[in-house]
């Protein structure tokens, strides 16, 4: 319990996951961090389909595993599933699958966008399509309009672009 929350009695920060005291008992030696690890990883392998002894090609480089059993990017595996969507555990996974980046730079980016809603920086298509998709999440949230219209202001946007040049 923080200090803020001994004088208040109010819980602050994320709710307890339901499940978080039977993980905790399967990796009793581990401490609070590597408990919430494992159960986001856990919310990556639900997104992804991936199960131990099936075929996971998609995902592959992901869920690479040490000669000791141990994945070799476990740390992104974990940052994937902090991710509320399964929509956007997918994609990330996909991508990540496809461009193979460093691990350093997988979680800068993933993490900015995740804290932020923002891309970083040094953007990727990706990255500008899970912002976009969140900017037109937000907007049906306060206005109605049919796939087909949405369809529309794509194409009027992507035949902007392209009479402005593209890529200069």
């Amino acid at each position: 319990m923080g200090n803020s929350e001994k004088f208040t009695e109010i819980k602050r920060g994320r709710k307890e996951h339901p499940l978080k005291s039977q993980i905790a008992s399967l990796y009793n030696d581990k401490g609070e961090r590597s408990v919430n690890n494992k159960m986001h990883m856990g919310a990556t392998y639900a997104a992804c389909g991936w199960d131990l002894g099936k075929d996971s090609a998609p995902y592959s480089w992901l869920f690479e595993l040490t000669p000791n059993g141990n994945f070799k990017r476990g740390t992104l595996i974990a940052e994937l599933g902090r991710f509320e969507d399964e929509e956007t555990i997918r994609t990330f996974a996909a991508a990540l699958c496809e461009g193979k980046p460093k691990v350093k730079t997988a979680l800068h980016r993933m993490r900015a966008i995740r804290l932020t809603g923002k891309p970083t920086k040094a953007g990727s298509v990706l990255e500008l399509q899970l912002f976009l998709f969140r900017c037109m999440d937000e907007y049906l949230e306060k206005h109605t309009i049919s796939n087909d219209e949405i369809l529309e202001a794509f194409r009027r946007v992507c035949a902007e672009l392209e009479d402005e040049g593209g890529d200069e």
